[in-house]
């Protein structure tokens, strides 16, 4: 499943170390980070990530890492990720909320 908004740690790395080079013009940009399994997606999640944009500034990006299947299923327990990692990326990715 492909969003443009799924990109890899190598990339937010690359548009972070812009940012910096940004801010020696004086223009700032924030990178505001939440993790999590987001398992089963629901409400509690999207006020979370809802909650958090609105707390940003608007020069600031919401990354939101997801974990892997296997960190799911030792934290979950047997019989999870019902949703595999790339699914659970592409929900995410799918909020408006999250850059």
């Amino acid at each position: 499943m492909k969003h443009k908004k799924i990109i890899s740690f190598e990339e937010i790395k690359r548009e972070r170390e812009f940012s910096r080079e940004l801010e020696k013009c004086g223009i700032k940009k924030f990178f505001i980070f939440t993790n999590g399994c987001f398992d089963l997606f629901h409400a509690g999640h999207a006020s979370l990530l809802n909650t958090m944009k609105s707390a940003c500034s608007l020069n600031s990006k919401l990354v939101v890492g997801i974990n892997s299947d296997a960190s799911v299923k030792a934290l979950k327990g047997e019989g999870r990720p019902i949703l595999s990692a790339k699914q659970r990326a592409y929900t995410v990715a799918c909020h408006e909320a999250v850059d």
